[in-house]
């Protein structure tokens, strides 16, 4: 990434014990076939993206920000519920990732609407489908497994607040920080 540059994601988070257990899940089902190689992230970098805003110069950070914040305003705390382990994407194109799927309430996607309209940099961004899931594992050279399964038992969690995160790309992953944290109303 040029100097200068962040690159930037909105999130909504899972309690850490939920982390932890979908990413044993997730092992615990590809672990047993060898021809699998994956790479799993730190529980507490599981999240939902609800807009990938992309690399940005830095002095517009702070605009960005203010937009995260208008875009939150008046939505209150809603609750999130997981429901299956999937490969995304979908076939015919190889899976290159493991995700958890959630189901998508009214608050959750107002939420996106309100920050495609406001962040998405073009066109492209404002014709995606959005499929809210949380990546549990990445599968390594685009030799994955098509999976598609109920989680035993769906499983439903608070959001109470969004995050705005800068990421850096780094040899050993991704390294993620808060640059903004908005609390949902009650």
């Amino acid at each position: 990434m040029p100097w200068g540059q962040v690159r930037l994601f909105v999130a909504l988070y899972p309690p850490i014990d939920l982390a932890r257990r979908w990413l044993s899940l997730a092992h615990t089902r590809l672990a047993p076939d060898r021809r699998v190689k994956f790479r799993q992230p730190p529980p507490e970098q599981i999240h939902l993206t609800a807009m990938f805003i992309g690399p940005v110069e830095m002095r517009e950070r702070d605009d960005i920000a203010e937009s995260v914040e208008r875009s939150a305003s008046g939505l209150k705390a809603f609750a999130l519920t997981a429901r299956s382990l999937t490969t995304l994407p979908k076939a015919p194109t190889p899976p290159r990732t493991l995700c958890v799927a959630t189901d998508a309430p009214p608050t959750l996607l107002e939420l996106r609407r309100r920050l495609v309209h406001r962040l998405a940099r073009n066109p492209k961004q404002r014709r995606e489908e959005f499929l809210p899931h949380l990546t549990v594992a990445r599968f390594e050279h685009e030799k994955g497994i098509q999976i598609e399964e109920p989680l035993p038992a769906p499983e439903s969690f608070p959001v109470g607040q969004i995050v705005l995160i800068e990421s850096l790309l780094t040899p050993d992953g991704p390294e993620h920080t808060p640059a903004l944290t908005v609390t949902l109303g009650s």
